[in-house]
């Protein structure tokens, strides 16, 4: 069975009671290597369809992420700013990036979203920069 059905035929599964949260968490794992919080199965209907959710689970990540170059990022940066990009599509660019620059999880969607006017060139910069603190 293809993974979307199989991940849609779960979530319904879950949302009817049929099964629990645990099974059909260890159930994605198992199918797509991603972690799912039980708060997004039981939320997604306020931000995405059942269909979306399940594209974006099934979705395969970016390889050799640790191989992105500069011109690599920005053309995956674009596109992450493009409005009529699918919400898989923003993740899997994301999650390659912040792999790559070694940034937590929502870094790019806190600068693409919340400051003005920036573009391609300085959300690179803000990748690229070392902001730790070393003790």
């Amino acid at each position: 069975m293809e993974d979307k059905k199989y991940l849609k035929i779960l979530i319904e599964d879950f949302e009817s009671g049929k099964i629990d949260f645990d099974f059909v968490k260890d159930k994605i794992k198992t199918l797509t290597n991603k972690d799912i919080d039980e708060n997004i199965l039981q939320s997604y209907h306020g931000w995405t369809s059942l269909e979306e959710l399940c594209e974006m689970l099934a979705e395969k990540p970016i390889e050799n992420w640790n191989e992105i170059d500069d011109e690599k990022a920005k053309l995956l940066i674009s596109e992450m700013m493009t409005e009529e990009i699918s919400e898989r599509i923003f993740e899997k660019n994301a999650d390659a990036l912040e792999k790559r620059y070694g940034k937590p999880t929502g870094f790019l969607h806190s600068l693409i979203f919340w400051q003005e006017n920036i573009t391609e060139n300085k959300i690179l910069e803000e990748l690229k920069m070392d902001k730790k603190i070393y003790l």
